[in-house]
C-alpha cells in the first residue's frame, strides 16, 4: 500500500496495519478487533480479513473498500485451513448459505449455495494416479463437491456456478 510496507499488529485491545516505523496507517487504521492478511493476495490491491466490534467480519482493501461483509461466524468454517493454504480460497457463510471466494479476484468463485462442502477435485496435468493436493501449474480447473442432504447426491461445482456431474 502506498509503496511502503505494512504489518498486521495488535495495539492495546484494536488492531489495525502499522508501516515499518511502526505508525498506524491511515488507510487502514488500529480499530478492528482483529485483522489479519491472507498468505496468498495479489500485491498491486491487498485484501484484509478483518473482523470488527459489530461482530461482523469481511475483507477490506488499503483504501477501505469492503467487501463480503457478514455476521461474525463462530467458531469459523475449519474447511479454510485446508483450501485457503493449498487453493487461495476461502469459504464464507452468508444468510444460512455458503459461498466460496477467490482470494487472489475477490470474487464469487461458487456463489452461495444451499448444502454441505463435501470435496475438492480437479483436472490436471500429469500424471493421473498422483493428482496434485494443492493449487500448482499442473491444475487446469477445481471442483467443489456439494452435497444436498434431502436429495442425496454430490454435485461437482466449478468456477462461475458451472455444474459438471452429478455422483
Amino acid at each position: 500500500m502506498d509503496d511502503r510496507w505494512y504489518i498486521c499488529a495488535k495495539t492495546d485491545s484494536l488492531w489495525g496495519a502499522v508501516d515499518e516505523e511502526g505508525r498506524p496507517s491511515s488507510l487502514l487504521p488500529l480499530q478492528y478487533k482483529k485483522i489479519r492478511s491472507p498468505r496468498y493476495f495479489d500485491k498491486k490491491d491487498p485484501w484484509f480479513n478483518f473482523w470488527d466490534f459489530n461482530d461482523q467480519e469481511g475483507f477490506v482493501n488499503g483504501r477501505g473498500e469492503t467487501k463480503f461483509v457478514r455476521p461474525e461466524v463462530s467458531p469459523p468454517l475449519s474447511i479454510n485451513r485446508f483450501i485457503e493454504d493449498d487453493w487461495h480460497l476461502y469459504a464464507i457463510q452468508i444468510a444460512g448459505k455458503t459461498g466460496i471466494i477467490d482470494l487472489h479476484t475477490m470474487d464469487w468463485f461458487i456463489s452461495p449455495f444451499e448444502g454441505k462442502l463435501r470435496a475438492f477435485k480437479c483436472t490436471f496435468k500429469g500424471d493421473v494416479n498422483k493428482p496434485p493436493r494443492f493449487l500448482t501449474d499442473q491444475v487446469i480447473d477445481l471442483y467443489i463437491g456439494i452435497s444436498k442432504e434431502e436429495e442425496g447426491k454430490v454435485y461437482y461445482v466449478g468456477k462461475g456456478d458451472v455444474v459438471y456431474l452429478v455422483e
